[in-house]
């Protein structure tokens, strides 16, 4: 099981990658994309190799939870009530949720468009 670690100042250094989220984190920043839905993250934690770590509230954490055992995830859980996770990313989290990941290289884009028989985009 994965055991989550707690976060109650908006300064840890552990949660530096979610500090002050902005959109071009949306796009990627350091090889790194930025979630903050429920759904994508469930879709993110399928594939534990991308997922570089995951921002939760104690909430969001207990409906994650069945996906985040199913899974062979090695990255961190953090878990932080919604003010401080506020706090750090620099905006309102309405949903209590925010996951990094490892943004796909162009080669594994392409292998999982062979896997799934996806065609190349025009």
């Amino acid at each position: 099981m994965i055991e989550p670690i707690e976060i109650s100042a908006f300064d840890d250094p552990r949660v530096e990658v979610f500090r002050d989220v902005r959109d071009r984190d949306l796009k990627g920043r350091r090889g790194i994309f930025m979630a903050e839905s429920e759904m994508v993250v469930r879709r993110l934690v399928r594939h534990p190799a991308h997922v570089h770590s995951l921002l939760l509230s104690p909430a969001k954490y207990e409906r994650l939870l069945p996906d985040l055992t199913a899974c062979d995830m090695e990255a961190p859980v953090y878990l932080a009530p919604l003010h401080v996770m506020e706090e750090i990313a620099g905006f309102h989290i309405h949903r209590g949720v925010l996951a990094a990941g490892w943004r796909p290289t162009e080669q594994d884009v392409c292998e999982a468009r062979a896997v799934e028989r996806i065609p190349p985009a025009d």
